[in-house]
């Protein structure tokens, strides 16, 4: 085995505990090769159902890879949240967030369920029927989220979030 196949076994396990131990809510991965699987398919993970009613399948979405660029909107409402998830006392901290389309709108949710803010209102409009399949399909979308601020002079936690294009999101999960 090559020391980059080494490097990516161990960083992906690493991520797993990491995600385990921070009570995040993600109980454990299907199997390997979900987790291991190219960015193009559907990684799945066990969740607690935001709904009730047991556990439901998390697809992850895919990042720009380049950062975290997508901004959402409304935080101000949800500082208590926020500061919940541990944010005021960490600064600038990653986390994973459930993207959950509603009437109009997709709310930006914690593992536990907990709103956090909203997807812009052109951005839901361009997310929304994507995701809107992937929970008829009885999946849970999932991206990465940066918490900005709670420290210093900015008293208000901002969240921004790490996700592609909603055409090559939809296509990479085949959801076109």
């Amino acid at each position: 085995m090559d020391a980059d196949a080494i490097g990516l076994i161990v960083g992906v396990l690493a991520f797993g505990v990491i995600l385990i131990l921070l009570g995040r809510g993600i109980r454990a991965p299907r199997s390997v090769a979900a987790v291991m699987a190219s960015r193009a398919q559907l990684k799945r993970y066990v969740i607690n159902n935001p709904t009730g009613g047991g556990v439901v399948d998390a697809a992850v979405l895919p990042g720009t890879g380049r950062g975290y660029f997508r901004e959402v909107v409304g935080e101000s409402v949800y500082q208590d949240a926020l500061v919940a998830c541990g944010a005021d006392a960490q600064g600038d901290s990653e986390l994973s967030v459930i993207l959950a389309p509603e009437p109009g709108a997709v709310a930006v949710k914690t593992l536990q369920d907990a709103t956090i803010g909203y997807l812009g209102s052109e951005d839901a409009r361009r997310y929304q029927p994507m995701l809107l399949e992937l929970q008829r399909r009885g999946v849970v979308s999932i991206c990465g989220a940066k918490l900005f601020g709670g420290l210093g002079e900015q008293k208000t936690i901002g969240v921004w979030l790490d996700l592609d294009e909603p055409a090559s999101v939809a296509k990479l999960l085949g959801v076109e």
